[in-house]
């Protein structure tokens, strides 16, 4: 590996994405919650800095450490999963690798170079980070939250970044960059930051039944590499007071030390991984093999396929054309015309819809949305009684939870929708036909909206199925109908409108994702 090599695409990447407005959004969004945080006027649900009870510091290093594991998972991991996931892929649609790989560029500097450098754009993101929240809790000044500040130290800042912030960056940069690289899908990328949230927020943040043995706890502890659930079950749980709180250190255990040591790792080996097998496929290595391989069999096949149809070849016109090469577009059942806006716009969704339902994305969302939301409604009451549940509360209670995480979805694949005919290289074709533009946003649109709809439908029946297993109360669709059908899914057609709009007015997918993320 050479040096020279590596650090040429390590400085490339890093100047790209200096330039991007996707680093400054984030800064900006980072800055606009720490002031937020520092003042009094901002908090994070489940986050809050001031834990501990009345008058805890914010700039405590138990405050800092669920602060910044909040802010990992909902900020951090959603930007790395942009500029880390979609690295090698907009290499592939800006038709630079066949240049690059014409050189004596190694697969490992390339691969390493290009991680390198979102992951160290994001270690100064984490720095300017630390260095704002310590200019607005110490500097700045307070006014009625000044009790709420206590005195600096460096540690409090420095052990949280370095225990539980680094680890995650190199596990969301490196599972990220793996996913874009080996499926070169953009929509599978962004699974990553939605399991994240989804698994954390309605699973291993907060589910502690009293019935769960401390053994199993730790197996939980362990398996949330976030490291959030053992903070909270090992420290904040347990209430020390206010006092403890303020003035000690985070204490490790052998637990959480192997676990933020395995996100390295995994982080690590993600990226490892992936150049092994962009090495194997690198300037046609795997189609060099196939092609020795079939050379081998070239003359059984040409024997069989001889035998088959009797040793006949295939009939040609004088001249040496192939029969039927002077077909007519009407023995061809093809017709030439303009469509119209309506047979425009059906045409283009459900030429959408099959690509989704090709799509592999969409198998993986789905069922975590299912579980996530009848999961999380179907709750239990004091002493873990089971609550009776109706269809209005399941419509009443899954509303919030479907409305974020089916935008989310429809965000993505609206967005990579309208990029799929720049991405593949048909966008020339597809602008050129007589299609109008109104019928192609459309129908994209549509094809958008239904696939929400969908979603919501899946989890009608899985309502439904769960009260008849209740079996108490009876089954009754009006609620979803009412709830669900007037509200989300005009919901989805305004939002998917909006996506469209942002995405035709910047024709930048990153500010699309940007725009989209800011409601």
């Amino acid at each position: 590996m050479s040096g020279t090599r590596l650090w040429e695409i390590f400085k490339q990447e890093i100047q790209f994405h200096a330039r991007r407005p996707l680093l400054w959004v984030q800064l900006v969004i980072l800055g606009f919650l720490t002031y937020g945080i520092s003042t009094g006027y901002a908090t994070v649900s489940s986050g809050d800095a001031r834990v501990g009870g009345h008058k805890a510091f914010i700039n405590s290093e138990f405050a800092i450490s669920q602060l910044l594991i909040f802010m990992s998972c909902l900020i951090y991991v959603f930007f790395a999963s942009v500029a880390a996931g979609m690295s090698m892929i907009r290499d592939d649609e800006a038709k630079v690798g066949e240049l690059l790989h014409s050189t004596p560029l190694k697969p490992g500097e390339y691969v390493w170079g290009k991680f390198l450098a979102v992951f160290t754009m994001f270690v100064a993101t984490l720095a300017l980070h630390l260095g704002l929240m310590m200019l607005f809790n110490h500097v700045l000044p307070h006014g009625e939250n000044a009790d709420y500040v206590g005195p600096f130290r460096l540690a409090s800042y420095l052990r949280p970044a370095l225990v539980f912030a680094l680890p995650s960056l190199v596990l969301f940069c490196g599972a990220c960059f793996a996913i874009g690289g080996l499926t070169r899908k953009p929509v599978l990328v962004f699974f990553m930051p939605i399991a994240v949230l989804m698994v954390g927020v309605f699973f291993l943040w907060e589910w502690s039944p009293v019935w769960l043995s401390w053994g199993w706890n730790r197996v939980l502890q362990f398996a949330d590499l976030t490291g959030l659930r053992w903070l909270k079950e090992v420290w904040l749980d347990v209430d020390k007071g206010v006092d403890w709180y303020n003035v000690h250190p985070v204490g490790l255990d052998a637990l959480v030390i192997a676990q933020r040591l395995l996100c390295v790792a995994l982080g690590m080996g993600c990226v490892w991984l992936l150049q092994q097998r962009f090495a194997a496929t690198l300037r046609g290595a795997s189609a060099a093999r196939a092609r020795g391989r079939g050379a081998a069999g070239a003359p059984a096949r040409v024997a069989l396929n001889g035998a088959r149809h009797g040793g006949r070849a295939a009939a040609a016109e004088p001249g040496g054309a192939p029969a039927g090469a002077a077909a007519t577009l009407a023995t061809l059942d093809m017709r030439s015309g303009v469509p119209g806006f309506l047979n425009g716009v059906l045409e283009v969704a459900g030429a959408e819809l099959h690509g989704f339902l090709r799509h592999p994305g969409l198998y993986l969302f789905v069922p975590l949305i299912l579980l996530q939301t009848l999961a999380n409604e179907y709750q239990v009451g004091a002493f873990d009684t089971r609550l009776l549940y109706t269809s209005g509360l399941y419509a009443v209670g899954m509303m919030n939870t479907l409305t974020l995480l089916v935008c989310m979805i429809i965000l993505f694949y609206t967005t990579e929708s309208l990029q799929r005919e720049r991405s593949t290289g048909f966008a020339a074709i597809a602008y050129a036909s007589p299609l109008r533009t109104t019928a192609l946003l459309a129908g994209k649109a549509l094809a958008n909206t239904v696939l929400g709809v969908s979603i919501v439908l899946a989890c009608v029946i899985g309502s439904l199925a769960m009260l008849a297993v209740q079996g108490h109360v009876p089954l009754d669709l009006v609620p979803f109908a009412l709830v669900w059908g007037l509200l989300l899914v005009p919901t989805f057609l305004l939002f998917t409108a909006f996506v469209s709009a942002v995405q035709a007015v910047t024709s930048n997918r990153y500010l699309t994702y940007t725009v989209g993320l800011a409601p």
